[in-house]
């Protein structure tokens, strides 16, 4: 929101925010805060697909086989849902050791914390809350920092 031109004064500013259906409402409201008027729109939900079953056995196959090394979240119900596929084939223990003890890389502060709650035992926040910070994350994971 600050870097949005005429920050912190957008009075008679008209905006479009298209979310999610579960989306935070953060920026909607400083830009409100700001003195611009917001329409807030939901325009996609975060869900399951319908061939959720053939994902979920997709997703047991690569794990179960290590060709996984990283996953990267870019919201928080992306990473519950995720974790909702994964129980679906997986045992509780193989979600422990073969999803739990993977890095994860996520866009930003509530998406750490959804992976935090979910058990995620290596979480790694990039530090912009865009693509690149996600890809500067993602190589400080794959050279082996911390």
């Amino acid at each position: 929101v600050k870097q949005f031109p005429a920050y912190p004064n957008l009075h008679g500013q008209r905006m479009l925010w298209p979310r999610s259906e579960t989306g935070r409402s953060l920026i909607k409201d400083e830009l409100a805060r700001s003195g611009a008027t917001v329409d807030d729109v939901p325009c996609y939900r975060s869900s399951l697909p319908d061939n959720r079953d053939t994902i979920a056995a997709h997703l047991a196959l690569n794990l179960r086989d290590r060709r996984v090394n990283v996953i990267t979240v870019a919201s928080p119900q992306t990473t519950k849902n995720m974790m909702a596929l994964a129980k679906s084939v997986l045992s509780r223990e193989e979600i422990h050791d073969l999803l739990l003890s993977l890095p994860i890389v996520t866009i930003g502060p509530e998406t750490a914390g959804a992976a935090h709650a979910l058990g995620f035992k290596h979480v790694h926040q990039a530090q912009t809350f865009m693509a690149e910070g996600m890809i500067a994350a993602l190589a400080e994971v794959a050279s082996g920092r911390p």
